[in-house]
């Protein structure tokens, strides 16, 4: 149209932009951000259906004002056209922590998984052996323990954990708090408009002892001079080992009462040396009696993710893809350059 009646003077972006604010920016905040589009298109025409009934008000009605009549019912009208981040990150959890805070969905995405599903479906062959082994550690195991049927027993089941990291001073002297989140899911089918996801089972730093987090309050009750950071978290520290978390999932009344959820963990082989190029430590899975070393922990002894990398060698296997590396690769090493955090926990306090 330019080329054929010249320029398009009077004309500018201005009306585009605006309408991107109202039909894609406010469409998109009034979302979840998870498929997004459909989410949208259902907003924009509710919108349009109002703003039709608006105008019909005004019409039938003799000064009829819909502003006013918003304004009454309580609503307000957003019209800021600021340029900011369509999803504002959450604000900053401040204040100095020493501990590790845990929490995890108020209602299970899985309520009712019976026990037949979590051994096949989240990979825990052994998962009734360390469920026996956990409650008679406690004196908790039920006498008709071995008479209970697995495929009628039903677990609540998580997705994921979420913990609040204790702030570093060495790190920031701002005093947030670290968010971390910790998942255990099984792979999602596709299902109409919503995407299928792979499984995943994250690598954390764990406490193999249950008994450290006592000896952490005998170092604090016997009043150490020295501060939280060189002693109790470095001693913290020196206990925790690379592990796989499988399943999240409280106890069912049928075996039991526990105060806090449980995780069913993979372990790794404790960490030794670092790597003398790169600093970082070598590992690989750890093993019992020819079977992979698992156990069932309280989510408490979980310190916080990790991330490891495999080492390739001089050739790359073609069969390693995202979704099967931790299963194929058969040594790693823990990746202490990917957050700031883990550079100083395994470099400046020497894990």
């Amino acid at each position: 149209m330019i080329r054929l009646h010249g320029t398009a003077d009077g004309f500018n972006t201005e009306a585009s932009e605006r309408l991107h604010i109202d039909f894609a920016k406010h469409a998109y905040a009034a979302s979840n951000r998870k498929d997004y589009i459909v989410q949208m298109k259902t907003w924009l025409a509710r919108c349009e259906a109002i703003n039709i009934f608006s105008e019909y008000l005004c019409w039938s009605i003799p000064g009829y004002d819909i502003a006013t009549d918003l304004l009454n019912e309580g609503l307000v009208l957003n019209d800021n056209e600021g340029g900011g981040d369509d999803e504002p990150p959450d604000p900053p959890i401040t204040g100095r922590s020493d501990e590790v805070s845990y929490s995890v969905a108020v209602r299970p995405p899985f309520p009712r998984t019976s026990i037949d599903t979590i051994i096949n479906k989240f990979h825990t062959p052994d998962f009734l052996h360390c469920l026996y082994t956990f409650l008679q550690q406690r004196d908790i195991l039920p006498e008709n323990f071995n008479s209970i049927n697995p495929a009628t027993v039903t677990i609540p089941v998580f997705k994921r954990l979420n913990l609040l990291l204790p702030n570093l001073p060495e790190v920031s002297t701002e005093g947030h708090r670290i968010r971390d989140v910790v998942r255990a899911c099984i792979a999602a089918p596709e299902k109409g408009l919503k995407k299928g996801a792979p499984e995943v089972f994250d690598t954390v730093f764990a406490q193999k002892d249950p008994l450290m987090g006592d000896r952490l309050k005998w170092w604090s009750s016997k009043g150490a001079s020295h501060p939280f950071i060189d002693i109790q978290l470095l001693n913290y520290l020196q206990d925790l080992c690379v592990a796989q978390v499988q399943v999240i999932f409280n106890l069912p009344s049928a075996y039991g009462t526990f105060e806090e959820p449980l995780a069913y963990v993979e372990w790794f082989k404790p960490l030794q040396v670092p790597d003398p190029e790169h600093g970082m430590y070598k590992t690989s899975r750890s093993s019992r009696q020819h079977r992979r070393n698992a156990s069932i922990i309280p989510i408490s002894q979980i310190a916080r993710s990790c991330h490891l990398i495999p080492i390739f060698g001089q050739e790359i296997n073609a069969r390693w893809t995202t979704n099967n590396i931790l299963e194929e690769s058969r040594d790693f090493y823990v990746n202490h350059y990917l957050r700031h955090l883990d550079f100083v926990l395994m470099r400046y306090l020497g894990l």
